[in-house]
C-alpha cells in the first residue's frame, strides 16, 4: 500500500501497472536520417549535438517497433516546461530550414543545402 493510500482510507488502492518500455534510443552515427539531419543544421550554420534521447517521446516508441526516428532539435529556447518556458522568435527560420533541406535530402539526393534558403522563401511567400 503506498503511503497516500493510507491517507485516504476511504478510497481505493494505487495500482501501478507496467504495460510498455520505450527503449533508450540513438541514431546509428551511419543512419541516412541522422547524417541528413545534421548536415543540413550544419548548412544553416546551427551547432547540433547527437544525443541519446529518452525514455519519453515519440522516437523511442517509434524505435522500439524498428522504425529510425528521431527527437531532433529545436529552436533556441529558455526555461523549457517551466511557466515562463519561451522561445527565441529569430531562431525559428534556420531550424525550419534545416529540416526542410533535411527533408529534400531523404527524398531526393542530390538537392544541395545551398538551395535551401531559397527554396524556403519561396515556398513561404504568398500566391
Amino acid at each position: 500500500m503506498c503511503i497516500r493510500d493510507r491517507q485516504w482510507p476511504g478510497t481505493s488502492a494505487t495500482a501501478v501497472e507496467h504495460v510498455m518500455t520505450w527503449p533508450p534510443y540513438e541514431l546509428s552515427p551511419g543512419s541516412p536520417l541522422r547524417r541528413a539531419i545534421l548536415d543540413a543544421a550544419a548548412a544553416q550554420g546551427l551547432t547540433v549535438t547527437p544525443k541519446v534521447a529518452g525514455p519519453s517521446n515519440i522516437g523511442n516508441y517509434l524505435a522500439g517497433l524498428g522504425i529510425p526516428a528521431t527527437a531532433g532539435f529545436g529552436v533556441e529556447y529558455r526555461g523549457l516546461h517551466a511557466t515562463d518556458e519561451r522561445i527565441l522568435i529569430s531562431s525559428i527560420p534556420a531550424v525550419q530550414a534545416a529540416y526542410y533541406d533535411a527533408v529534400l535530402t531523404l527524398l531526393a539526393p542530390g538537392v544541395s543545402a545551398s538551395n535551401t534558403a531559397d527554396a524556403v522563401a519561396k515556398s513561404a511567400a504568398p500566391r
